[in-house]
């Protein structure tokens, strides 16, 4: 790659997490002389602008894969590549954690990064024009509780009709996310196929599928008890009326990356499912085995939430996870929820 002339930082406002560290990474790029912009609102910066405005060879989100979602979709069919530092609690798009940053953030100035070109999806409710999808669209029922109904075609053809809680229609980069969580399969992000995933169908011979990225999908004669909405990358909500269509995007979005990981997505997961193979958790003691099995099954949790979830003395809890931070296995970052708290999660 060659290195970026110009570079513009994009965060979640209220993380402030991404905000100190954008601050210090801003402080830095600077003082190399690099130009710089800011989205409006995140630092109290000059240069301030909306997304949509910027003129960057490279973007840096701060936050986590929600933040880079937004971020995507502001840019529309801008061409800047994306590099997501990942000041959040999830991070399957980001691709280095804040605690690393200043380790990388050299070699990325002087181009020392990948690109990996991820396709979008395009949907279409009538001829409303509605933002790229770089993970999924989720037909489902305004209210919960209720089922949603509808017809599926792949190309007009006829496949199937259905009663779920939701069908989602997804690219492979967003299999990993509401689609593996429905049953779907994980796909490699450079597959050229679309995943069509209902969500606790009520018809056995509605499966998961997976289509050629060339074709059209369509749900059609869409129903329910509430009027059924289409929602983008869990952040765009639009009534969806009785027919959407979904094809892929001529515009992909560029995602930077530090480390090439062609198959970067099902390792992540298999690394939290093979944990017992891990070789620097065998040495641990029992109390931090403990903890870190109830952090895989349960997610991100508090040191209180631990305490009562394992029911282990608050002083063996502290000890566990300072056995687990020291041997990296897990991280201790900030809970938004309640700033006198830190979440600990396993570490990428």
């Amino acid at each position: 790659m060659n290195a970026p002339t110009r570079v513009a930082l994009v965060g979640r406002v209220e993380n402030p997490l991404a905000i100190k560290t954008a601050d210090r990474i801003w402080n830095f790029l600077k003082g190399k002389g690099m130009k710089m912009e800011v989205q409006r609102g995140f630092l109290k910066r000059p240069n301030a602008r909306e997304i949509r405005e910027f003129d960057a060879d490279l973007v840096l989100s701060f936050g986590g894969d929600g933040t880079l979602l937004h971020v995507f979709r502001e840019l529309g069919e801008g061409n800047a590549p994306v590099l997501g530092i990942n000041c959040g609690e999830l991070g399957f798009l980001t691709d280095v954690d804040y605690s690393m940053i200043d380790a990388h953030i050299t070699n990325v100035m002087k181009g020392q990064y990948y690109i990996e070109p991820r396709g979008r999806l395009d949907f279409s409710i009538d001829s409303e024009r509605l933002p790229h999808a770089l993970n999924e669209g989720i037909i489902v029922p305004s209210k919960s509780l209720s089922l949603l109904r509808y017809g599926l075609n792949v190309n007009q053809e006829y496949l199937w009709r259905d009663n779920a809680d939701a069908l989602i229609i997804s690219t492979p980069t967003g299999t990993t996310g509401h689609a593996l969580s429905a049953g779907g399969p994980v796909i490699n992000y450079n597959a050229r196929v679309i995943a069509v995933v209902p969500m606790n169908s009520t018809n056995q011979a509605s499966r998961p599928l997976v289509v050629p990225d060339d074709a059209t999908v369509t749900a059609y004669d869409i129903s329910a008890a509430s009027p059924p909405d289409l929602v983008i990358d869990g952040q765009v909500r639009v009534k969806c009326g009785s027919e959407v269509s979904a094809r892929k995007s001529k515009h992909p979005a560029l995602l930077a990356r530090i480390y090439a990981s062609s198959y970067a997505a099902p390792r992540r997961i298999r690394k939290k499912t093979e944990t017992a193979e891990m070789e620097i958790l065998k040495t641990a003691p029992p109390s931090s085995k403990f903890v870190f099995h109830l952090l895989e099954f349960e997610g991100p949790l508090t040191q209180k939430e631990i305490i009562a979830a394992t029911m282990l003395p608050a002083r063996t809890v502290r000890r566990g996870l300072d056995c687990l931070i020291g041997r990296g296995i897990i991280v201790k970052k900030p809970f938004l929820g309640d700033p006198r708290q830190s979440l600990y999660v396993i570490s990428r």
